[in-house]
Order: C-alpha cells, then sequence, then structure tokens
C-alpha cells in the first residue's frame, strides 16, 4: 500500500453506531433538568462532538453542564454505552490491515475510560495498539489537541498517519496535523460535510478505507 503505516481510527459512528445508547442517555439528562428534548434527528448530530459542546447546543446554560454531563454519562455507563453495534465490515477490516503491517490506534473525543470496555465488549481492543481519549474532565474533548496529545506520545501524527472519522471534527483535526484525512459515509456526517472540512478521501464501505490508504 501507500507510505502510511499508521491508521488512526474514531470510535463512535466510525467504528461502532453508538445511536440508539447516546440518544437515550441525551434524553434522560436533558429531561431531569426539565430542559426541551428536540427529534431523534437532531440528537444525532450529537454523536461525534464533545458531550459538554452537545449540551450547551442543547440550550443548557453554563452552569448545568457538568451535572447534565454525570447524569448522562451515569445512564451511559450502565446500559447506553451496550446500546451499540459494529459496522459491518469494520472487523474483516482491522483483521486486513494488522495483517498487512498497519499500526492501529483509536482517537475518540470519548472518555479513554469509556471507550475502553465498548472495544472489549465487542472485541475490538485487540487491534489497537492503543485508545487515546477524552478526559472525565472534557480535557482533549477537541480532536485537534487529541492529536496534538497523540503526537507527543507516539511521533505518529505526520503526513505517513492517516485519520479515519465521520464527522468534520476528525477531517479538521488530521488536515490541521497534516495527516491524511478519510471520511467515511456510513457513520453521522454527510458527504458535504466531510468534503468541506478537507477530507482527502470519502469512503462508502470500510472495505474502501484500503484502498484510500493505497491511494
Amino acid at each position: 500500500m501507500s507510505s502510511v503505516r499508521a491508521v488512526l481510527f474514531d470510535l463512535d459512528g466510525t467504528l461502532t453506531d453508538p445511536g440508539e445508547g447516546i440518544i437515550k442517555s441525551l434524553k434522560v439528562a436533558l429531561g431531569s433538568a426539565a430542559l426541551p428534548v428536540p427529534s431523534d434527528e437532531r440528537l444525532s448530530a450529537c454523536i461525534g462532538p464533545p458531550l459538554q459542546e452537545s449540551f450547551r447546543e442543547l440550550g443548557a446554560d453554563p452552569s448545568q453542564v457538568a451535572e447534565l454531563v454525570e447524569i448522562y454519562r451515569a445512564r451511559y455507563r450502565e446500559v447506553g454505552m451496550f446500546e451499540n453495534a459494529v459496522y459491518p465490515g469494520v472487523p474483516s477490516l482491522l483483521e486486513r490491515l494488522t495483517s498487512s503491517g498497519f499500526r492501529l490506534f483509536v482517537a475518540t473525543s470519548k472518555p479513554t475510560s469509556i471507550a475502553e470496555p465498548i472495544l472489549e465488549h465487542f472485541k475490538l481492543r485487540r487491534f489497537f495498539e492503543h485508545v487515546y481519549g477524552a478526559g472525565l474532565d472534557g480535557s482533549l474533548g477537541n480532536k485537534v489537541d487529541l492529536l496534538s496529545h497523540v503526537r507527543s506520545e507516539t511521533g505518529l501524527v505526520t503526513p505517513e498517519s492517516a485519520f479515519v472519522g465521520d464527522r468534520r471534527y476528525d477531517m479538521t483535526a488530521a488536515r490541521e496535523h497534516g495527516m491524511r484525512a478519510i471520511g467515511v459515509l456510513w457513520g453521522y456526517g454527510s458527504r458535504g460535510e466531510l468534503e468541506a472540512s478537507g477530507a482527502h478521501h470519502v469512503v462508502a464501505s470500510p472495505g474502501s478505507v484500503a484502498e484510500a490508504l493505497a491511494a
């Protein structure tokens, strides 16, 4: 394949479809504060961005955000994180990349302490050298900052690395760090969103990721 030897993957909307658990947990948190509960379609836009940012955009006062995050996480940890499913074709993609010698990592705005059990539960953790996520306090929730951290830890955030994700936050962060940005269409971002945010490639199926890496 190409000179790319390390591939970083987003989690939500890229490796697994977390929609049911996230939307139900958001509804519980918003209802606890008597805030309006939007449609499922509107709430699906909250899959990808940092949780604190999503609650602010949903109308929470800044003083409410920390408590809403805790209510959300209590429900999510108990049941929501397993109301989730691996996208078809993802395990075979990861098998193909590891057998081809790629080094694989996860870079997610989810807290690492939540991302790790999800990957273990769905038998995906074995493919990745390391899982990089946000802190419980929201630190490193911004993907640009997260990739800066990954770069300082591994030295692998370079033009010889690629970032695979489904939202504009992933593409913007990859471009900011000079990485190859590969947008996927089976998650929660549209082709327009991904292209406008600088995706080098936009792919419609997991099998096409390997082709984009080889291009």
